[in-house]
């Protein structure tokens, strides 16, 4: 019975490592569909509104707010004439604020938040260093990576 009983907790075990492989994929596929889809639909809103930039920019950031799970997200964009670094296109909290400014002055709106680009905030070291910046926790990032993004990580919940 002891062969028995080590071969019953073999199948237990590879049991257990098969469900799990299976959840990890639905997880991989699940994402990839997401991806898909959201990929479709900023490609859906460019085919139809080919001028309409503020649409396009906010669709691309609803999208990547319902990818990453998060309550908003921005694009944002160097300003030429002032050389600031500011939101101009969100979902979520900051879309009441960009509509104003836009309401106000067109393509140039960029956010009153908007600042030089500054390495203590993830849009301005992705802009300064020309490179994607992925955090996972905002929340802790502003700790110690991000110490300039804190109050508004606060502020607006960006995890």
């Amino acid at each position: 019975m002891g062969d028995d009983g080590a071969t019953v907790e073999q199948l237990r075990a590879e049991l257990r490592q098969a469900r799990e492989e299976i959840e990890r994929r639905d997880r991989a596929l699940a994402e990839a569909m997401e991806q898909q889809t959201a990929t479709a639909e900023v490609l859906r809103v460019i085919a139809s509104s080919p001028t309409n930039l503020f649409h396009v920019l906010d669709t691309i950031a609803e999208a990547a707010a319902r990818l990453c799970d998060a309550p908003s997200a921005v694009v944002q964009r160097v300003d030429e004439a002032s050389g600031v670094l500011g939101a101009v296109a969100g979902a979520g909290l900051i879309r009441p604020e960009i509509e104003q400014r836009r309401a106000e002055h067109g393509l140039s709106a960029v956010s009153p938040r908007a600042r030089e680009p500054s390495p203590g905030f993830v849009g301005g070291r992705a802009f300064l260093d020309r490179q994607t910046i992925r955090v996972d926790d905002m929340a802790e990032a502003v700790k110690v990576e991000f110490p300039e993004a804190r109050e508004r990580q606060q502020i607006l919940g960006i995890r």
